[in-house]
């Protein structure tokens, strides 16, 4: 994990030097979807019967969208989640979903932070009782950073690097909390 957040600073920090001469047109409504990997931790304070688990994986949802303020600011709606199992055969999904500024440092380079809502919830692939859903809610965060790879009218390919996490009680009292490092490939259209 050290090695990827070195990895992600050191190319976030020499491609922001890099000059773009075909800007992108950002205007308007703004639709993005990625596919990210990374590391997921994910804990309660449950002493023994609790959870403790921190897992490679591939994230899904990976989703924005939004408008744009201006040619350099976006408001955005970012979404995020992951799928771990709670018991054998028992899996959840804890998803986050955050409102986030998403700012143009330069024509290639942005960064991007916001707070918003987690979810915890029975995965659908569990035999759950849909009139009692047992759907836990809590604070969430976003922050991130991306380069813009290839550029072309109002399509943008980029390299994403995300810092997200947060938290839900659940009605037994116990906290679960969950942190999400990710590198990932967007698609974003303006």
């Amino acid at each position: 994990m050290k090695k990827m957040i070195l990895m992600a600073s050191l190319f976030i920090a020499t491609a922001s030097l890099a000059q773009n001469t075909d800007a992108v047109q950002r205007k308007g409504f703004v639709i993005a979807v990625g596919v990210s990997k990374g590391e997921f931790h994910i804990q309660d304070n449950n002493g023994s019967m609790g959870i403790q688990t921190t897992e490679s994986g591939i994230s899904l949802p990976d989703l924005k969208m939004g408008f744009m303020l201006s040619s350099r600011a976006a408001l955005l709606m970012t979404s995020i989640g992951v799928t771990y199992e709670v018991e054998e055969d028992i899996d959840h999904n804890f998803q986050l979903f955050t409102p986030t500024i998403q700012f143009w440092t330069n024509d290639k380079v942005w960064i991007s932070g916001g707070f918003g809502l987690s979810l915890d919830a029975p995965s659908n692939t569990n035999n759950c009782d849909f009139d009692n859903p047992n759907v836990n809610v809590g604070f969430a965060y976003s922050f991130s950073t991306g380069y813009e790879l290839v550029q072309r009218g109002k399509y943008v390919l980029d390299l994403q690097a995300r810092l997200q996490g947060g938290g839900v009680e659940l009605p037994n009292g116990v906290n679960r909390n969950a942190v999400f490092f990710t590198i990932g490939v967007g698609f974003n259209w303006y």
